[in-house]
């Protein structure tokens, strides 16, 4: 139906997310999912925007990943962000 060789279905979006960002971070390596609330040696940088942030953010962070907010309210714009994130 998707071909594809296999999909989560999940109880909504902030558990898609959790599942999506947790992907993100290992790569699809069983090893470092298995590892996951440790993100030693994994990408753990996620950028939020500012508006959602409360219900989202918290998902994001559930795998341990570190989140950014970006928006205008705070003065940070996504190019900021992303430059900042290379340091």
């Amino acid at each position: 139906m998707l071909g594809v060789s296999a999909a989560p279905v999940t109880g909504g979006a902030s558990a898609a997310m959790s599942m999506a960002v947790g992907a993100w971070m290992t790569g699809g390596d069983g090893r470092l999912m298995e590892q996951l609330r440790d993100a030693s040696g994994m990408w753990d940088k996620v950028l939020i925007r500012l508006v959602p942030r409360y219900k989202y953010a918290r998902s994001a962070r559930l795998p341990a990943a570190r989140s950014r907010e970006v928006g205008s309210d705070l003065g940070t714009t996504l190019d900021f962000a992303l430059a900042e994130g290379r340091r």
